[in-house]
């Protein structure tokens, strides 16, 4: 049967313990007999071994002894280490765009305005110079009041430099084509408002909303010739400009 490790731990340090004792028994000059030849082996060359180099003998065996009751092992290397990375912000930071006043002094700023006024006259004389129920009234508001919202837009994205910021539109393109189209749009309005107000009765407030939709049709007519102008000589939509009235120097 298979001996234990219990059972081989005694005999290996018995051997341990022997080895010692022969050691120590030639460093003092003792021969320890183990069997006959030993007996017969001179005692003088025993008596005349060096003492360091058996000192050196014996670590060596225990060394050899004591490394043949290692166990295997593994060793593990653990490295730490540390990284430090910057703080990110996720907060959102909302600047609040430049406006550029002076584009109001511009003759395209001038324009806005000028369109913007005719577009809230004409509504305002539609909604009260006549009865609702007439189609050419209908169309009239519609007009007025889409003219009136792109046109204020357009006039904020200039007066806050959006224009500016975002140059891959080409923005004298887009307003040149909203221009044209209003101008068609303002002369039907102011047309069939000039009809209305001939045909029907107690429609003076027509008659006053067909003469500034055709105000409103010689504005947008005349904006959308500058920006052909503009295109033409290849410039650029900005929010800065040269004041329109100069005062003079005196």
């Amino acid at each position: 049967m298979a001996s234990t490790p219990e059972e081989e731990a005694p005999n290996k340090i018995d051997t341990l313990e022997a080895v010692i004792a022969k050691e120590f028994s030639y460093i003092h000059g003792e021969v320890v007999e183990e069997d006959e030849e030993e007996q017969s082996e001179p005692e003088d060359g025993n008596n005349n071994q060096d003492p360091e180099k058996d000192l050196q003998q014996l670590s060596g065996t225990i060394g050899a002894i004591l490394n043949d009751e290692k166990m295997p092992y593994t060793t593990t290397t653990v490295e730490e280490r540390t990284e430090y990375y910057a703080p990110q912000s996720n907060t959102v930071q909302l600047e609040m765009p430049d406006m550029e006043t002076s584009y109001l002094k511009t003759l395209g700023g001038i324009m806005k305005i000028v369109c913007i006024a005719l577009c809230l006259l004409t509504f305002l004389c539609v909604l009260i110079g006549g009865p609702g129920y007439y189609s050419g009234a209908g169309w009239a508001t519609f007009v007025s009041t889409v003219g009136l919202s792109i046109t204020t837009l357009l006039l904020f994205l200039y007066v806050f430099k959006v224009v500016d910021s975002v140059p891959q539109i080409n923005w004298i393109i887009c307003e040149m084509v909203y221009t044209f189209i209003w101008t068609i749009f303002f002369f039907i309005a102011g047309s069939v408002l000039a009809v209305a107000s001939v045909q029907y009765a107690q429609t003076a407030g027509w008659a006053i909303a067909a003469f500034f939709a055709l105000a409103a049709m010689c504005a947008y007519g005349f904006d959308c010739y500058l920006k052909f102008l503009q295109w033409k000589h290849n410039e650029v939509a900005t929010g800065r400009g040269k004041a329109f009235f100069q005062p003079s120097s005196v």
